[in-house]
């Protein structure tokens, strides 16, 4: 599938108590619902997004343990998924890490799943946004770079919420590799990105 994107490669919400100011805006946008998500590791980015999308009424589907074989079978359906969301988080350095509560993962099999679900998305034809949620109090020991790495450089879109704006590396990414970048400063600006990505 040919990606019809109007190159953007920054833009910045800056939400006030009335206004949202673009300082660019995206053309004409292929991204559209519905959307299936998942989330790496212990990322929580997909469960937000679940939430603002049903105030604001988008298709989407969030699903933690999403694999290619489950969405092998919705893509038979008529309504079927169209942009899959990724959102990053924490994977430990050990052979297990725990998410979501008790349920324990494996770091390999983790990886393996989100590179599995990229490869069947461009196979597929799916557009893909990366999510990733800047922590407000980031500890040494919880590090979003393995997440980060493998999904954002391999999306077609970053959708980031950062009270800071966009850090070096997401700018740089955006710039170098083409990638439309949506910066928020908070969840609660989230609808307005999602109104951009998906219009109606």
């Amino acid at each position: 599938m040919k990606r019809r994107l109007t190159l953007v490669l920054v833009i910045v919400f800056t939400l006030s108590l009335t206004t949202t100011t673009l300082a660019f805006g995206i053309g004409e946008s292929v991204f559209s619902p519905p959307v299936i998500a998942t989330a790496m590791g212990d990322g929580t980015g997909s469960f937000v997004v679940e939430i603002v999308s049903q105030w604001n009424g988008l298709e989407y589907t969030n699903m933690l343990a999403l694999t290619t074989e489950i969405l092998e079978e919705m893509l038979l359906l008529d309504n079927s998924p169209r942009t899959l969301l990724l959102a990053t988080g924490v994977l430990v350095e050990s052979d297990i890490c725990t998410v979501c509560g008790d349920a324990e993962m494996d770091i390999e099999k983790e990886v393996k799943r989100i590179e599995d679900l990229i490869v069947l998305a461009r196979e597929s034809g799916l557009l893909i946004v990366g999510m990733h949620i800047v922590e407000a109090f980031p500890t040494p020991e919880r590090s979003y770079e393995q997440s980060i790495s493998l999904i954002m450089p391999r999306a077609d879109l970053i959708l980031l919420v950062s009270p800071g704006g966009a850090d070096e590396y997401f700018g740089n990414l955006s710039e170098v590799n083409g990638i439309p970048l949506i910066s928020v400063n908070s969840a609660m600006e989230l609808g307005g990105a999602l109104q951009a990505i998906f219009p109606r």
